[in-house]
């Protein structure tokens, strides 16, 4: 489905900060004075029920999607299949990892 020259030119760089080191990171910048800095932990926000792996496959595809479509060119029947495979792989134990993903949510004013 996919050639070996294009797999191995693939990279996400994923990078992960805490909310305090974005904080350092956008006002270091200076573009943006921040207003309030919120962290939200949205698996964990109704009662503690995990995500099921079709949400979490939804999830993946729609952060996932235009980077993947861009490199590959695939087409909507094959990021269904990415989305099937990213659900059949989703576990429990993915999800209760022992760093939680959370969202930041960050309310900004650009700088003059």
């Amino acid at each position: 489905m996919i050639s070996k020259e294009k797999f191995d030119t693939f990279h996400i760089p994923i990078y992960a900060p805490l909310d305090k080191e974005l904080d350092s990171i956008i006002e270091d910048e200076g573009s943006f004075r921040i207003n309030k800095t919120m962290v939200y932990d949205a698996f964990h926000a109704t009662d503690g029920m995990l995500p099921s792996p079709n949400i979490m496959a939804s999830m993946t595809r729609a952060v996932f999607e235009p980077v993947i479509v861009q490199h590959f060119g695939f087409s909507g029947e094959t990021m269904a299949d990415f989305s099937s495979a990213v659900e059949r792989l989703s576990s429990s134990s993915f999800l209760e990892a022992e760093f939680p993903l959370v969202c930041l949510c960050l309310s900004l004013t650009r700088a003059r």
